[in-house]
């Protein structure tokens, strides 16, 4: 019937499409050129095999759907499309083969609803790509636009402190200081936004002694000045799956902390271990330990509890979202008396038989 009252089916797709969209809106060019050869394809595909029937609907909805997007289409006109189609096939059953066969029914009602729901998913999936590919131009304008300034003013201050007596150099390094701080709040803000936005991460086979070592020698100077030492308890070969800029934000803001809110000579211990399931990364103070309501609340955005509040309270919120987009935690042990220890746990991969890429530093 669909073949041979085919040029009816079409004319009447396109009276129902129009009334459905609202009097004065002309359905879109695109979707009018693709109904008669939409149409051939449901028809066509409509011969498979019963068991083959869902795979069909979605190896020529999905297609359609992502076609429909980069078209300009909204999703509700490609709802639209498969719900008008359903219409006017019933309609026209109902005039010309009222007595049809159930079967024949069920494999036009699973192959339509099958197909919708494939164009939608890619529909979307389309979408979704292209909002985090902005996103993530976005971002990296953003990066370069507010680092550039501050790299710029970091340099000319190096310059100007060759060229300076003892009591400018005070001056230069309360300036040099402030430049750190404003990076480090650019950073935070932009991993922030990175994982607000919902931009997935990308995962590398990162080196957890090595991921330490790295933020760990970027901080030194800040331990240096207050006469800390930094201990490295890992042992080598812990390879985990993270995105490399994130391990980076997260581990650099715990060494950074736990720097900061120490005392004076105290010894920081970094930790890697290895547990059933996952890569556990510790960063243990000598902060003198934490209160009930500090543990309570150490997670939630713009709070700071130490004495120091040179921060904006963002950086321990931010990084817990971090672990979350890795699939892992952030949790913190206390040591009544003595200090806390952050662990930050990175889920593992599974050892496979295939080759693994080399290993990456999280630089």
């Amino acid at each position: 019937m669909i073949v041979q009252r085919r040029d009816e089916v079409i004319d009447r797709w396109m009276e129902r499409f129009q009334e459905r969209l609202g009097p004065g809106i002309p359905p879109p060019t695109d979707v009018v050129d693709s109904v008669p050869r939409f149409l051939d394809e449901i028809v066509h595909q409509l011969t498979e095999p019963l068991q083959e029937l869902e795979a069909s609907a979605r190896r020529v909805s999905g297609p359609h759907g992502r076609h429909r997007f980069f078209g300009g289409t909204d999703l509700r006109t490609v709802v639209l499309e498969f719900e008008t189609i359903l219409e006017v096939l019933v309609d026209m059953v109902i005039d010309y083969a009222p007595r049809v066969e159930l079967a024949a029914w069920m494999r036009l009602h699973r192959w339509l609803f099958t197909g919708l729901k494939e164009a939608v998913a890619t529909y979307t999936a389309a979408r979704n790509q292209q909002l985090e590919e902005q996103t993530s131009e976005y971002l990296s304008f953003l990066a370069h636009e507010l680092r550039n300034p501050v790299t710029s003013l970091s340099l000319a201050l190096q310059v100007m402190r060759k060229r300076i007596g003892a009591e400018e150099k005070r001056s230069a390094d309360i300036m040099a200081r402030n430049i750190d701080r404003i990076m480090d709040l650019i950073d935070q803000q932009l991993v922030g936004l990175r994982l607000q936005a919902g931009v997935p991460v990308h995962p590398e086979r990162l080196d957890a002694r090595e991921a330490l070592w790295h933020a760990s020698t970027n901080l030194q100077p800040n331990a240096t000045s207050k006469n800390q030492h930094i201990v490295i308890d890992a042992e080598p070969g812990l390879v985990f799956p993270g995105d490399a800029r994130l391990v980076r934000s997260v581990l650099s803001n715990l060494i950074g902390n736990a720097i900061k809110f120490s005392h004076e000579a105290a010894t920081i211990i970094l930790r890697a271990h290895r547990t059933d399931s996952a890569i556990e990364i510790g960063v243990e103070d000598e902060c003198g330990g934490l209160s009930e309501h500090a543990i309570d609340r150490m997670f939630e955005p713009f709070v700071q509890l130490g004495v120091d509040r040179s921060g904006h309270g963002l950086g321990l919120p931010i990084a817990r979202q971090a672990m979350e987009a890795h699939g892992g935690s952030l949790r913190v042990r206390n040591i009544p008396g003595k200090g806390c220890e952050m662990i930050a746990t990175f889920p593992m991969e599974q050892p496979t038989a295939e080759a693994q890429p080399p290993v990456q530093p999280a630089l």
